[in-house]
């Protein structure tokens, strides 16, 4: 389901996008507004500049919907007054536009959404819903020098300088206010949980574009097959890395959905705005001294957890960014070594050689868990890397996590 502002100015609830809401629309009458533009026609290579123009416009006025293929009344009215059908529309169309909100606007605008609609005599329009952008003021490179533009009720016009200042103010706040959260969520996920007989990781996840309050709570029966997605064909491993099992049974939390281990190995919180926290105990290797942690454990921890993560992201419909935050969690007396595979001898490198880990630093990434699974296999590896070095590791390897797909 969808809530446009073609459905605000109707006084319709949220419900599939189709060509009936342009009927609708047009039969209204309806006008343009600074979050609703018409368009005729898709813009040709030759104007990929205004392009870019108007969807830095809409992501930088709090986000809104262009749609392509219906024409205005004109004489100063900017109200639909019919449908004209773009000339073509499929995947090739899609990625052209996408690299142009990539490459032509500075940040890039991520979230986009194309729906193409049809009528029964074969009449195409195109939705392109814009989100609200975290990374506002968009920059567009135009007449030799770049320019925010916004919208301004049925047209679009150029911030002032005190306008861009406060979209930078905006978004260092936000900013602030997810690092909270991010540190928030895992921390409340393992209260109560005995961090001086094991250590933690914890994986969390916020969406830069949360899922839309109106779509109310997550059903569990939602989060039960998400869940049982996540433990089957994950394409991360390079091997069976026994990820203990979640409880396929979640318990409805505030806003959330919790899913525990019975043995208090695993847990796992599906929130209603699509955030994620997955936590892991972490094992003594066998044999080892007690804080001696295993390797496949530790990257175990990763791959289930971004795959988890997609699994979500998928299931819930959230086409966002995600902002991960990897902390660590214990309260044990021992030192902590994060063991590592010697892949020549089929054992473990001296823990000596690496020593133990000291006051581990939590690890921030910025990642699309949907995106083509290569591009997410490679973003999980950087994040191993980084957690691992701080325990005095090198290299992620290849024995638990896979190079490449």
């Amino acid at each position: 389901m969808a809530f446009t502002p073609i459905h605000r100015t109707l006084g319709l609830g949220p419900s599939a996008i189709d060509f009936g809401l342009i009927e609708k629309a047009i039969a209204q009458g309806v006008e343009e507004t600074d979050d609703l533009d018409w368009k005729q026609a898709l813009p040709v290579q030759a104007r990929h500049e205004e392009f870019a123009k108007d969807v830095a416009a809409m992501a930088n006025s709090g986000g809104g919907t262009i749609v392509y293929g219906v024409a205005e009344r004109g004489q100063g009215s900017s109200a639909a007054a019919k449908a004209v059908s773009v000339a073509t529309w499929g995947d090739s169309e899609e990625r052209r536009l996408r690299q142009v909100a990539y490459n032509m606007i500075q940040p890039p605008v991520y979230g986009i959404t194309f729906t193409p609609v049809t009528s029964e005599t074969g009449d195409i329009v195109v939705f392109l819903s814009v989100s609200p952008s975290p990374d506002s003021p968009h920059l567009v490179w135009a007449n030799n020098r770049f320019n925010a533009p916004r919208r301004y009720g049925a047209q679009t016009v150029t911030m002032s300088e005190r306008e861009i200042e406060r979209a930078y103010r905006a978004r260092f706040e936000q900013a602030t206010e997810s690092d909270k959260a991010l540190g928030e969520h895992g921390r409340r996920a393992l209260a109560g949980v005995d961090q001086a007989a094991a250590a933690w990781f914890t994986v969390t996840a916020i969406p830069v574009e949360p899922r839309p309050a109106y779509l109310g709570s997550v059903e569990k029966q939602t989060v039960t097959d998400i869940l049982l997605a996540s433990m089957q064909n994950n394409p991360f491993r390079s091997i069976d890395l026994q990820v203990p099992h979640v409880n396929v049974n979640p318990r409805r939390r505030y806003r959330m959905w919790r899913s525990a281990e019975q043995e208090q190995r695993t847990l796992a919180e599906v929130h209603d705005d699509g955030s994620l926290v997955y936590a892991r105990s972490l094992r003594t290797a066998r044999d080892q001294p007690r804080g001696h942690l295993h390797p496949m454990d530790i990257q175990g921890t990763f791959a289930y957890g971004i795959w988890l993560l997609r699994c979500v992201a998928k299931s819930l419909g959230i086409a966002s960014r995600y902002r991960i935050r990897v902390d660590f969690h214990t309260q044990m007396p021992e030192d902590i070594y994060f063991l590592a595979v010697d892949e020549q001898y089929n054992g473990f490198q001296d823990p000596d050689v690496t020593g133990p880990m000291r006051g581990f630093v939590p690890v921030d990434a910025v990642l699309d868990p949907v995106a083509d699974l290569a591009v997410v296999l490679d973003g999980l590896r950087a994040l191993v890397g980084d957690v691992i070095n701080q325990g005095g590791n090198e290299r992620v390897g290849t024995t638990y996590i896979r190079e490449s797909l």
